[in-house]
């Protein structure tokens, strides 16, 4: 059975509750797990946009927030004009994140990404952004910045690597 965009959006829309149950169940051992729910069903506003445009980095845990360092220090560096809006998706990977936040304060913003509900994305997306690094997101995620007229590239570890093990014929 070939699941539909209007199938998924609904599906989303009905585990959202099963999330929150999730989300205090992992609470039991990480209490971390109670924070920012605001942020991951979308209730917040986040970080406003000042007058820079702003590059999105996603990176799910700690290990991708650890090899997102350098990338994220050549941008800095390379794009002075923009600012960075760090997301991850679990406690360990935010508390990761503050290190690199601390890098430049003024220039980088951490939040949750949301569930990929198409309420949260929508909010979510108002802001436009330019480049994702690691898209390890929902279908709405990834399309709704296309639609919104975002600029919109996204780059993976996993798709690096898998290129490089081909063999050569």
């Amino acid at each position: 059975m070939k699941i539909t965009p209007g199938m998924y959006r609904a599906f989303t829309m009905v585990a959202l509750p099963l999330a929150s149950l999730y989300l205090m169940w992992r609470s039991r051992k990480q209490p971390a797990y109670r924070d920012f729910w605001d942020e991951r069903f979308a209730w917040s506003s986040y970080p406003p946009k000042g007058e820079k445009p702003r590059v999105w980095l996603h990176a799910v845990s700690v290990g991708e927030t650890n090899a997102a360092k350098p990338l994220l220090e050549a941008m800095l560096k390379a794009w002075p004009e923009c600012d960075v809006l760090l997301t991850h998706m679990t406690p360990t990977g935010r508390e990761a994140g503050r290190a690199l936040v601390d890098l430049a304060p003024e220039r980088i913003h951490q939040c949750y990404l949301p569930y990929d509900a198409p309420y949260a994305v929508e909010r979510f997306f108002r802001r436009r952004w330019v480049s994702s690094w690691k898209p390890k997101c929902g279908p709405t995620s990834c399309a709704k910045p296309r639609a919104s007229g975002s600029r919109w590239c996204s780059r993976t570890r996993e798709r690096a690597k898998s290129r490089r093990r081909r063999p050569s014929r």
